[in-house]
């Protein structure tokens, strides 16, 4: 079924503000409406309210259990999203204590970074304790997809269609190593899919390392990636390490390695 489209402009705005004071109204306390009571809460005409919630209801985001408008509860749509937004937090807590555990056991700094819509997420950073640390992603710092080993996990076990997504936009070059060219992404791809881990140097900072491996979710879908990055020579031979950790995370958050 192909979705509704919102209106354009500031109707398109309008009515996702409607929408989202819909969803707003649902509790724990208050887990059905009618959409006379929905167009009475959020002020807004009966007629324009049945369309807003046929709208949600379309997209999953509401269900109408008579079919009616009698009986509108949350659709399946937020509980996706709910469990989306668990999982995130769950791989937050869950990789910070195996990123300390990567720290220790190699001494560099270790980073968990999560997929974006166009670029990778730095969620988890814990600094190591060798004297000669570069400077490394910092927690809510956007990472490039070709930016070294790490977010070259997440782009190399994301969907094909996801991965063009990518590779078509113009990625930028940061460094002489920096790979750029889609094809040569994808056989890098390809090569971190057949060994089941990634390793870069300054592809993305100039005299620096890494090395990551994926972390899976329940639904064998990325997750996220785990890593240790530092002076190139010190972080040479960690991969055993970051596929420890990747392994760990994976498990406890019900994925397969």
């Amino acid at each position: 079924m192909v979705p509704p489209k919102c209106d354009a402009g500031n109707g398109g705005s309008r009515a996702l503000e409607r929408g989202l004071r819909i969803l707003g109204l649902f509790s724990s306390h208050e887990n059905s409406f009618t959409v006379k009571q929905i167009s009475k809460r959020i002020g807004v005409p009966i007629a324009s309210t049945y369309r807003l919630v046929r709208s949600l209801v379309v997209l999953g985001y509401l269900d109408d259990r008579r079919g009616t408008g009698g009986e509108i509860q949350l659709g399946l749509e937020v509980v996706r999203l709910a469990a989306v937004a668990n999982a995130g937090n769950n791989i937050i807590s869950i990789g910070q204590q195996e990123l300390r555990r990567l720290a220790r056991a190699t001494g560099e700094t270790a980073v968990l970074l999560v997929p974006g819509e166009w670029t990778a997420l730095c969620v988890g950073v814990i600094p190591g304790e060798s004297p000669i640390r570069p400077r490394s992603a910092r927690a809510g710092e956007s990472v490039p997809y070709n930016g070294g080993a790490m977010p070259m996990v997440l782009l190399a076990y994301a969907t094909v269609e996801f991965r063009s997504r990518i590779l078509s936009s113009g990625l930028d070059q940061y460094t002489s190593r920096t790979l750029a060219d889609p094809s040569a992404l994808e056989l890098e791809c390809a090569r971190i899919r057949q060994h089941g881990y990634a390793w870069s140097e300054s592809e993305y900072v100039e005299g620096t390392g890494a090395s990551a491996a994926p972390i899976f979710d329940i639904q064998g879908r990325v997750a996220g990636a785990i890593g240790v990055t530092g002076i190139t020579e010190h972080v040479t031979h960690t991969e055993a390490n970051v596929i420890e950790a990747a392994a760990s995370v994976t498990l406890r958050l019900g994925g397969t390695p």
